[in-house]
């Protein structure tokens, strides 16, 4: 063999052993704002503005960020112009349009492979962080196949089989803490004990902050935490993976400020999720290959400022101070299509208007990509 063979050959063994040496694992954080609908944000963004008079919320600052691409998403389900959470969780995790009511199951019943399940066969670690019961429509849909949502007792049983190695949340009612112990996972039950995350040696934890959902921001408990804190502490947990991680954080309780027609806590549980996008941004202003993909599955109560009649005014700052000129479409979801941005290193591939199954692809194709 010629030397400049040899050469050329050496090179590129080289160049390859690098590029293995130094491949980033995949890191991918998807953020739901469970019926956060534009009119939320811009309720919200209003609120922030004009009466706390604080800095710009994050999500607009991600949103306005370079690498960053905004799609407006269609939610309908395979039964309905309007989904429910549990259908369109799925369309997200799982790339299918099904049924209302159905989690991680077609049309027929049959079990569907979620994002959770890729994630795994890549040796990542996984996370769900949510606001609500961890056996709720969104992470179910990541976590487990049942033909009803309300089979609660069943997601849970099959969330522990599927080894997610982080779930925080409510919900603690739907688990035994020895048959949790059995499969390998350690059990918080309070926000001090978020700070044993890093001496744990097991992979498998569980947090559950409350029974039932997590309180509304406003009423939460000194021992449940904030959803800022909840993904800070999963991010810390999940980064020690050398293969990379998936983790899906759930502002869940705007959806159920939305049903209420409570502006209060849809614009206060709505500005807690926010500050969760920004412990996100730190994250990635000292990670900058991971992915971030914020979005909701639905929008709820189709909330608005506007004027009550015609025989009333245009709202003033000074009545958002208190709450009036907001007013509801219903107390249930709508088909209005909600927003979904996308900050990676490339972002060709995604259009401006998309349908919900699409998230799906978006997030698996950057799976193999990195």
């Amino acid at each position: 063999m010629k030397k400049s063979h040899r050469f050329l050959l050496l090179s590129t063994y080289c160049l390859l052993f690098a590029s293995l040496l130094f491949a980033q694992s995949p890191k991918i954080i998807l953020m739901i704002g469970d019926g956060m609908g534009p009119g939320v944000i811009g309720l919200a963004k209003y609120y922030n503005d004009f009466v706390l008079g604080k800095s710009e919320m994050n999500i607009v600052n991600f949103m306005n960020r370079a690498d960053t691409k905004i799609s407006l998403v269609t939610t309908y389900s395979a039964s309905h112009l309007i989904t429910d959470s549990a259908a369109a969780a799925t369309s997200i995790a799982c790339g299918k349009k099904t049924y209302n009511t159905a989690v991680g199951v077609d049309e027929k019943g049959n079990p569907l492979r979620s994002l959770l399940d890729l994630a795994h066969e890549r040796k990542m670690m996984t996370g769900l962080v949510t606001t609500c019961e961890v056996v709720d429509a969104t992470p179910a849909a990541f976590s487990a196949n049942v033909t009803a949502r309300a089979n609660k007792e069943e997601i849970a049983i099959q969330q522990l089989e599927k080894k997610v190695n982080l779930i925080f949340g409510g919900g603690a009612k739907y688990f035994d803490e020895a048959t949790s112990k059995s499969k390998g996972y350690a059990t918080i039950y309070a926000k001090k004990e978020l700070k044993k995350l890093p001496s744990m040696k097991s992979n498998y934890v569980l947090g559950f902050f409350n029974q039932n959902e997590m309180s509304y921001y406003k009423d939460r408990r000194p021992t449940e935490p904030s959803l800022p804190e909840m993904t800070k502490s999963a991010l810390d947990f999940l980064s020690k993976s050398k293969d990379g991680f998936f983790l899906m954080v759930e502002g869940g309780r705007i959806d159920h400020a939305g049903h209420a027609n409570s502006a209060e806590d849809i614009i206060e549980d709505f500005l807690e999720f926010d500050d969760a996008i920004g412990v996100v941004l730190e994250y990635k202003k000292k990670n900058p290959e991971t992915v971030v993909i914020v979005t909701a599955d639905h929008d709820t109560g189709g909330v608005a400022i506007t004027q009550k009649s015609k025989d009333y005014g245009y709202p003033t700052i000074e009545e958002l101070k208190n709450l009036k000129g907001i007013y509801w479409v219903s107390r249930q979801h709508t088909s209005i299509p909600v927003i979904m941005a996308v900050s990676d290193t490339k972002t060709d591939d995604i259009k401006g208007f998309i349908d919900n199954v699409e998230i799906n692809r978006i997030i698996s194709e950057r799976f193999s990509r990195q």
